[in-house]
C-alpha cells in the first residue's frame, strides 16, 4: 500500500492490522507520575517521524534554537507512544503517515498518559479534513512539510507559550 493510499484509509489496516497495534499497545498502562530528568531548563521534545533524515532535521533545527531539546526519537507510531510514557516529553510533532499507529492513533494513546501534552502534526498531508480529525484526536496544531523546519519551530514556541 503506497504512503497516500495509507492517508485515504485512516484506522484501517496499515502494517499488520488493527489486532497487532492493538497487541503493542497492550502492556503501555497509564501511570500516574513520571518523573523526567532536568535539561537545564530546556523544553524537552519528541520527534516521530518514520523518516530517520527528516528526524535528524527537525533536531538540528529545533536544537540550534537553544531554548529546546530532543528527549527522545521515535520512528512509528507505537513507539512515540511507549517514549512519552517513559520520557514525559513537553510536547511531541509527529507525523503523519507512520507504521503501526498513524500520528492521529499515536496522539490518541499519548493524551491517555499526558492529557495536556501539545501535540503538532508535521505532515505532507494538510487538508480541512484533516484538521478536523486532528482535533478530534488531540491535536493542537498542524503544519504541513512543505511550509519548513521555520515554520515548524515557530508554531512550536507558540504551543509551548500557550501550554
Amino acid at each position: 500500500m503506497s504512503r497516500a493510499a495509507s492517508f485515504m484509509f485512516l484506522g484501517q489496516d496499515f502494517d499488520g492490522g488493527r489486532e497487532s497495534r492493538e497487541a503493542a499497545l497492550q502492556d503501555l498502562q497509564p501511570i500516574s507520575a513520571v518523573v523526567s530528568p532536568g535539561c537545564g531548563g530546556k523544553k524537552r521534545i519528541l520527534i516521530a517521524d518514520d523518516n530517520a533524515a527528516m528526524r535528524r532535521q527537525i533536531r538540528k533545527i529545533l536544537e540550534f534554537d537553544g531554548s529546546m531539546v530532543v528527549c527522545t526519537e521515535a520512528s512509528d507510531g507505537v513507539e512515540a507512544v511507549r517514549k512519552t510514557r517513559d520520557c514525559s516529553p513537553d510536547l511531541a510533532v509527529l507525523d503523519l503517515l507512520m507504521p503501526n499507529l498513524n500520528g492521529l492513533e499515536a496522539a490518541r494513546e499519548m493524551k491517555k498518559f499526558i492529557p495536556a501534552l501539545p501535540i503538532l502534526l508535521f505532515t505532507l498531508h494538510n487538508s480541512p479534513q484533516l484538521e478536523q480529525e486532528g482535533r478530534r484526536a488531540g491535536i493542537d496544531a498542524i503544519v504541513g512539510k512543505m511550509q519548513g523546519c521555520a515554520q515548524l519551530a515557530k508554531k512550536i514556541h507558540s504551543l509551548l507559550d500557550e501550554h
